[in-house]
């Protein structure tokens, strides 16, 4: 029997080349709601220069406390948790130049404090953190959350601090497609669509601008 001998001319190294047909990309770290999870942003910022967005506030004397505002209605909190709804905290922000003082409540008592270094910003993606489920897993209380920030350093405080968290309804129908928002230049409330952003106050003219709160499906 006869054989023929040929060569075959080599390709590759040895192992597919898949380099023209992948591409490569960024995952985005965030936070992907459930269908009965809405997400809000209590915020409080200051900053010598004016803002028509809500939470941004003139520097903050020595000395001085405020509430963080929730961010989709410019209210100062406390945020009272709706009847059927727990709220968890996710992740938080912070970056000052003077020291600060942060003081969370829940039900009208101190629930935790703490106390952060100015010039050190500083983030947390909250694995456990404070979650109402622990003291109300049935959402069977209208608890009043309020988070306070207090400028215990000797110069104006400028900066910013952000809480996101999370409400979720543990059984009870959805939330109202209206919010009532306050205008940061003359107190005046309105009743809004919940997905308003930019309002013009009917009082004084002046516009405001608010966070959208974000839902899960069918939340």
């Amino acid at each position: 029997m006869r054989r023929t001998i040929g060569t075959i001319a080599p390709t590759g190294i040895g192992k597919p080349d898949y380099s023209k047909e992948v591409s490569s990309g960024t995952v985005k770290p965030g936070i992907r709601l459930k269908y009965n999870e809405s997400l809000l942003a209590f915020m409080a910022g200051f900053s010598p220069i004016a803002s028509a967005y809500s939470w941004i506030r003139p520097p903050l004397a020595p000395g001085a406390m405020v509430h963080f505002v929730d961010s989709a209605t410019g209210i100062d909190l406390p945020y009272i948790i709706p009847l059927g709804y727990t709220m968890n905290q996710v992740q938080y922000a912070a970056g000052f130049n003077e020291d600060i003082e942060s003081s969370l409540y829940l039900g009208g008592q101190l629930f935790a404090s703490s106390r952060l270094a100015g010039g050190t910003p500083q983030m947390e993606a909250s694995v456990i953190a404070f979650d109402s489920a622990l003291i109300d897993s049935a959402g069977a209380w209208m608890l009043p959350f309020d988070l306070q920030i207090t400028n215990i350093g000797l110069g104006n405080l400028l900066g910013s601090f952000g809480y996101n968290m999370v409400l979720v309804s543990v059984g009870t129908s959805p939330l109202p497609g209206v919010k009532t928002v306050k205008c940061k230049w003359c107190g005046a409330l309105k009743e809004v669509p919940e997905k308003t952003t930019i309002v013009t106050c009917d009082n004084c003219g002046q516009v405001t601008m608010y966070y959208r709160m974000m839902r899960g499906h069918n939340a």
